[in-house]
């Protein structure tokens, strides 16, 4: 859940290449607001024009030659 109009995510420590993806929505409909790819184990994304109170859901997965992990 947000508490102010911005929030900075940050994972660290992967030994493979994450992906964060961030939505807003319900979990029939969600939107998706950004999408983080950096290759490499470490991924940091700043969100903006959150909405204090609004709840915002986050995926992180991870990428081999094939796909999605």
């Amino acid at each position: 859940m947000a508490t102010g109009p911005s929030h900075r995510v940050k994972i660290t420590g992967g030994t493979e290449s994450l992906v964060l993806q961030a939505f807003s929505g319900t979990c029939a409909g969600l939107v998706s607001l950004v999408c983080n790819n950096p290759f490499s184990g470490n991924v940091e994304q700043q969100l903006n024009n959150l909405t204090a109170g609004h709840t915002y859901y986050l995926r992180v997965y991870t990428l081999n030659n094939f796909g999605l992990r």
